[in-house]
């Protein structure tokens, strides 16, 4: 009896780890903040919003993007060989655990081949854009 219990706890945890989605939180924060304008699958939309889906300007600036999460972006910016002008607004209420899993959720849903990024990491780098007064000057 004590083995069949163990076996169906054993296969219990092993479905629940197949069917665990560890990004699922940069997912449902990508969805509210981002998604209505980058694209539910992250297209981007128009000639207005770059895409984040397999974006150059992202595997280019992983970690960068922590600071566009943060402090958003005024200047034109080239994503695929096409400029965006449009601005992006900063989303200064998110921590850095949840920048973190935004990115991580970018690197793996639509980036396939990039590194998970660290909350260290991303701390690190939001110390490097935190003084900044002008979202221009931002380090890119």
């Amino acid at each position: 009896m004590k083995v069949r219990m163990v076996l169906i706890l054993f296969a219990a945890t092993l479905f629940w780890a197949c069917n665990h989605n560890p990004f699922r939180q940069g997912e449902i924060l990508y969805g509210n903040f981002c998604a209505s304008c980058h694209g539910e699958s992250g297209e981007g939309f128009r000639d207005l919003y770059p895409p984040v889906q397999n974006a150059d300007y992202f595997f280019q600036n992983q970690l960068a993007t922590a600071c566009l999460i943060r402090h958003g972006m005024e200047q034109k910016i080239t994503v695929n060989g096409k400029v965006y002008e449009q601005p992006m607004s900063a989303i200064p209420q998110l921590n850095a655990i949840e920048i973190c899993n935004i990115i991580n959720f970018l690197s793996h849903q639509w980036n396939p081949g990039m590194q998970t990024v660290t909350i260290d990491q991303v701390k690190e780098q939001l110390e490097t854009c935190r003084d900044t007064t002008r979202r221009n000057s931002i380090p890119y």
